[in-house]
């Protein structure tokens, strides 16, 4: 009973900071993660809340896993609509909070931008260190990659990759010019994994 209280705070925990870090991350305005940008560009041409926004792709993640897995679909898994109400929530709490914080030093938009990729990289530790449930945009992933033959990996990158270019498309036939794709999308995509792998060597040793 201790163990799954553990897991469950540490994955409440993990889904805060990775809320946090997305909020980050947009308002050093150097552009939106690739799993976070179809959401974000949402919210940017039509004003809607991005924590909304975050929130909704997320729900369909969830039902995505669903409709492939079907009658395999754990029921532990479920807990992923909770997790991407709270993941919602967050983004837009934690902009009511540091929304106030937008550089616009291209030098200080740099450091937020990285700020905000190493606060994210500690989150998805957390979620792993949780053992609990998936991240939806994970868990989409994990799913696609067991009913296919293709590693995680080349999943992930086509995931991130498709949802860039449909970002990019959208804002090109509503705006007539990109949004909230920019140099950060790629940096952050660089940089993610290797903060993440940093914590883990950092917290898990021997």
């Amino acid at each position: 009973m201790k163990s799954t209280f553990k897991e469950y705070g540490l994955l409440l925990i993990s889904i805060l900071v990775v809320g946090t870090s997305i909020t980050v991350i947009t308002n050093a305005g150097l552009g939106a993660t690739a799993v976070t940008s179809l959401p974000f560009v949402i919210s940017e041409l039509w004003g809607i809340s991005f924590g909304l926004m975050t929130g909704v792709f997320n729900v369909l993640w969830v039902l995505l896993q669903m409709a492939i897995q079907r009658k395999q679909f754990p029921k532990i898994q479920l807990l992923q609509f909770v997790v991407a109400f709270i993941l919602g929530f967050a983004v837009d709490l934690s902009n009511e909070i540091l929304g106030f914080i937008q550089p616009q030093n291209y030098f200080f938009q740099l450091i937020m931008l990285i700020v905000g990729c190493l606060i994210m990289g500690l989150g998805i530790f957390l979620q792993l260190e949780a053992k609990s449930v998936y991240n939806p945009a994970e868990g989409i992933v994990a799913v696609i990659t067991d009913n296919t033959k293709y590693a995680f990996g080349t999943v992930k990158t086509f995931f991130d990759s498709t949802l860039v270019v449909l970002s990019i498309l959208l804002g090109l036939i509503v705006a007539g010019q990109m949004t909230g794709i920019r140099e950060g999308t790629i940096i952050s995509a660089l940089i993610i994994g290797p903060f993440t792998g940093m914590f883990q060597k950092l917290f898990n040793r021997e």
